[in-house]
């Protein structure tokens, strides 16, 4: 459900100054975007630069010979049975441990929910006419734009599932975790929290008189 919020920033309405007579409102627009995949953290123990084949999306965070090379890849929640399946695959010829360390939006889902300009001027112009009219003055054009850059807000869930030994895959729910069997024990089921996409746009409107 999308919220809409509308803040004043400040309103001069004293003649003598150009400054003066203008007003500026603050429209803001967040959305709750479900979580779609799961961060995974993977830790291979080598002396050289492990081979992961088969594992999109693979990042590399740190890692040289004598220390542990660790990687993170973010899959689609609806992969991530399959992809267990993967890294128990590499786990019999590597010394591999991972994690599920996150639920998150993913970024295809964020570039979707991006805020129009449009949209955010139509909310302030509502807004500074009624304000413009409880002081018997007219909104006029607008003079300046400012506007905040959209800031996705992740709330990201914590999805612990450490592999210590072997995985027998648990079933996967449509949209979350059923679970996993983590050699003889169950990881928690996390609550799939929203994140939440924020932007906002300050507009400057001219004031003139009736």
């Amino acid at each position: 459900m999308r919220a809409i919020y509308l803040g004043l920033l400040g309103a001069a309405f004293a003649w003598g100054q150009l400054e003066s007579n203008t007003i500026s409102v603050t429209a803001s627009r967040s959305y709750n975007l479900q979580p779609d995949e799961v961060v995974f953290r993977l830790v291979v123990q080598s002396d050289t630069a492990p081979a992961l084949d088969g594992l999109r999306g693979l990042q590399f965070e740190s890692g040289a010979p004598g220390l542990p090379w660790v990687y993170t890849v973010a899959v689609p929640l609806t992969d991530t049975a399959n992809t267990i399946r993967q890294l128990n695959a590499l786990s019999k010829t590597l010394n591999l441990n991972y994690s599920a360390q996150e639920t998150r939006a993913s970024p295809q889902a964020l570039a979707a929910r991006n805020c129009l300009d449009s949209d955010l001027i139509a909310d302030a112009r509502v807004q500074a006419q009624k304000m413009a009219a409880a002081a018997q003055l007219t909104l006029g054009p607008i003079g300046a734009l400012s506007k905040a850059p959209s800031l996705p807000a992740f709330v990201n869930t914590p999805a612990y599932a450490a592999r210590s030994g072997d995985f027998a895959v648990g079933s996967i729910a449509t949209g979350g975790f059923a679970g996993f069997l983590l050699g003889g024990f169950i990881a928690a089921q996390p609550s799939l929290a929203p994140a939440v996409v924020s932007c906002s746009l300050t507009v400057k409107f001219a004031l003139v008189r009736y």
